[in-house]
């Protein structure tokens, strides 16, 4: 896989990168960081402004992180999404059990004779 930009700079460390880490462990991009992000690219401050614009539109939890970013990022790390997702899963599915059995619990008090 040959990873070409335009950029000479940036293509000069591609192909070494890629000879390090293998076909399976990259993830050009083919626009800038900003374009990811979903926001027009700026001609100074960049790392600030990405971390202005992050600040503002995404919240507090990775499930409301969106957009390409999000994608990319759960491509790049997909082990470990993995590995967390049996986790979430336990939680969400420990989180219907008790609301079903205060739900349960709620509708017994309501119907026993007074």
């Amino acid at each position: 896989m040959a990873i070409t930009t335009g950029t000479e700079g940036a293509e000069r460390f591609n192909q070494p990168i890629l000879d390090l880490v293998g076909d399976d462990r990259i993830f050009p991009l083919e626009n800038c960081i900003e374009d990811i992000l979903g926001y027009p690219a700026p001609s100074s401050e960049k790392p600030y402004r990405a971390y202005r614009y992050i600040n503002s539109n995404w919240g507090d939890t990775w499930d409301d992180c969106t957009g390409d970013w999000k994608t990319l990022i759960e491509r790049i790390f997909s082990s470990s999404f993995a590995l967390q997702e049996p986790e979430r899963r336990a939680h969400r599915q420990g989180t219907v059990i008790r609301g079903a059995t205060q739900i349960q619990q709620q509708t017994e008090r309501e119907t026993l004779p007074q």
